[in-house]
């Protein structure tokens, strides 16, 4: 497992922010995985999309996953722990 650098994240959530509109029309209601340069996997669940981006070589902590929303319908969670893991062995 990667390394979490708390930069890369929030480059990678910058991002997403930073070009929402752009994504709307193509990802709405769906999760996406992006890393700082774009939408690198997509999918109907948050751990389908981080499976994609898994299975195309990113490993965790190198993406963000976000439901494709308008800012108005977002869904935000926070976890405050470094002990969670979200990987597929903890499933």
């Amino acid at each position: 497992m990667t390394a979490f650098d708390k930069d890369k994240f929030k480059s990678c959530v910058d991002w997403y922010h930073a070009n929402l509109d752009s994504l709307l029309p193509l990802y709405c209601g769906k999760y996406v995985a992006c890393t700082e340069n774009g939408v690198v996997a997509s999918g109907g669940t948050m751990l389908l999309a981080a499976e994609n981006a898994i299975d195309c070589g990113y490993p965790q902590g190198t993406f963000a996953v976000h439901k494709c929303l308008p800012p108005d319908q977002e869904e935000v969670s926070y976890f405050h722990t470094p002990r969670v893991d979200f990987s597929k062995s903890c499933l």
